[in-house]
């Protein structure tokens, strides 16, 4: 009986702080995942070849907490998009945006800060972005830096 409790806990565990998001094509796989410390990470594959090794995420604020660890998980979301748009001027009269999206809402346990994190995986790349939802303990603040890492794999010569 304990051993089946440990492998669902552990299961478990792994599906709250691990997290995965493929483009339309599933050519493109991300994966974010939180540190044992609550750093969060993504790497990035290319048909199945790692191209972005684990890397970094996070903010740092002047006169706050840097917003790079410590985190825990509040909620996830997977979210479709599909239109089509047409430009002003170019030579396409209509322009194909597709993307699937993972979003992570963290706070970070000490200080109750909330940092969402929102991910595009596109048939030809990646975005991400930093969002900060409105909250009681971060009504005005200054980004001094930002800490994201770009772990690009050896020998890659476009991506």
């Amino acid at each position: 009986m304990n051993k089946i409790y440990f492998a669902i806990s552990f299961l478990l565990s792994v599906a709250i702080h691990a997290q995965n998001v493929q483009s339309v094509s599933k050519n493109i796989s991300l994966d974010f995942k939180l540190s044992k410390s609550g750093q969060p990470t993504y790497s990035v594959t290319f048909k199945g070849k790692k191209v972005v090794a684990e890397s970094n995420l996070g903010i740092k604020l002047k006169d706050k907490r840097n917003l790079d660890s410590n985190f825990e998980i509040d909620s996830v979301g997977n979210f479709s998009f599909n239109e089509n748009w047409k430009p002003v001027l170019g030579e396409q009269a209509s322009i194909k945006n597709q993307y699937n999206e993972l979003l992570i809402a963290l706070h970070q346990k000490e200080n109750n800060i909330k940092l969402n994190i929102i991910f595009k995986v596109f048939d030809d790349g990646i975005a991400f972005r930093y969002d900060f939802p409105k909250q009681k303990d971060l009504n005005y603040f200054i980004l001094s830096d930002e800490l994201s890492q770009f772990n690009l794999t050896e020998n890659n010569k476009t991506f």
